[in-house]
């Protein structure tokens, strides 16, 4: 058998039936040799299918057109595996990729959830199982994982220095205060911020916590009016519900700071806040411009996956495909041994959205494109792309 390389998807099941997927489970199949098999570990249910769905479609999507034109170099056709539901549940995603081992695969994508792509990772590091996560941004998932697995997406610490960058270069912001939740990894983000914030000039004037799901932010608002002065931004990386109950309370409480968030904002829910929003700064992987490449993808994907058009999801499951496509071509194999040997190798790979580089880097994550949107009369308007420089990137913990 083959050695497999782990890229995992969540998809809702109805879907992978009506996209074409083979569910994994059964006797082991036998595929041509010339096969880059895909196996998927992915939620099909949790709050981690709001990701993993548009994700797995959009890797679909991006499969279909490499077959289009002959498969991978034009003699490997990709096929997709998707394994069993994860359920946004770390020991249920341990079961998915157990399932996919079995399997004759090239590779395995994990999750976006955290806990579940470092739990099933394990399994499949101690297998020396290639593997890329899917949307999970915390940069952890590679380093607690080890050797065989990759990101995908744009890291915490990459999105919290690429804004932090944009802030004090762009915007010429002097003072920051940050809100952090300790509830998961992702809402500690800001103290990347506040690392590069300050490395480029910046001074961080307070911190506040928050609890998930908290409803009174009357402590926070407290905080920041007890200041010497009102601090010129107000980074966090709240998200829905938190995320509007704050935002609503600074301002009837008359902060006038500029907000500054990460991806999670990038949604519908926040775009339709009203005045309250106007503004907002947040992170994406969308690049929204008439005539740019991604919107012309975006219109083709349209067609067959609407109600994901607009999640960021689908373009980071676009880019992953052909990123791994780019490696087999390279490495001219599908073996796993190869194709990560590739990746290493592989600078400034010219995706849809910007250039792509893992060659140099430490721990398996990559330097990308993060870009910066601006709420604006209830839309995402886009501002500019941020590379940092390797150096000014916080290390991550």
């Amino acid at each position: 058998m083959k050695r497999t390389l782990i890229f995992s998807l969540s998809v809702v099941v109805f879907l992978m039936m009506s996209a074409g997927l083979v569910l994994a489970g059964g006797e082991k199949e036998k595929v041509a040799e010339e096969e880059f098999v895909i196996g998927m570990a992915h939620s099909h249910t949790g709050w981690a299918a709001a990701f993993d769905v548009a994700f797995t479609c959009a890797v679909k999507y991006a499969a279909d057109e490499i077959n289009a034109n002959g498969g991978i170099a034009g003699k490997y056709p990709v096929r997709l595996i998707t394994g069993r539901d994860c359920a946004s549940i770390a020991a249920e995603a341990v079961k998915s990729v157990d399932a996919l081992l079995a399997k004759d695969v090239d590779m395995i994508a994990l999750t976006c959830d955290s806990s579940g792509a470092i739990a099933a990772g394990r399994h499949g590091q101690e297998q020396g199982i290639l593997m890329i996560t899917s949307t999970g941004s915390q940069p952890m998932t590679p380093i607690r994982v080890g050797d065989w697995m990759y990101a995908s997406n744009f890291t915490d610490n990459l999105m919290g220095s690429a804004i932090a960058i944009y802030a004090r270069e762009e915007l010429k912001i002097d003072t920051a205060f940050t809100l952090i939740s300790y509830d998961d990894a992702y809402t500690e983000l800001p103290k990347y911020f506040a690392e590069t914030f300050e490395k480029k000039g910046g001074k961080i004037v307070g911190e506040a916590t928050y609890n998930f799901e908290q409803v009174d932010f009357g402590s926070v608002v407290s905080q920041i009016k007890q200041l010497p002065e009102e601090p010129d931004a107000i980074m966090t990386a709240a998200f829905e519900p938190d995320f509007p109950a704050f935002l609503r309370q600074i301002r009837a409480a008359g902060i006038k700071s500029r907000v500054i968030g990460a991806d999670a904002l990038d949604t519908p829910t926040v775009y339709s806040l009203g005045p309250v929003a106007e503004g907002v700064l947040l992170c994406t992987n969308r690049v929204p411009v008439p005539g740019s490449e991604y919107e012309k993808i975006m219109k083709g994907y349209a067609e067959e996956y609407p109600e994901h058009v607009e999640n960021a999801a689908s373009i980071v499951g676009y880019i992953a495909m052909y990123l791994m496509a780019a490696a087999v071509e390279k490495a001219d194999s599908t073996e796993p041994e190869k194709v990560r040997a590739a990746l290493d190798s592989l600078e400034n790979w010219q995706g849809p959205t910007g250039p792509i580089t893992f060659k140099g880097m430490k721990n398996r994550l990559p330097i990308m494109p993060v870009h910066i949107l601006e709420v604006v009369n209830g839309k995402g308007v886009y501002r500019k792309m941020v590379i940092p420089n390797k150096e000014d990137i916080a290390e991550p913990y």
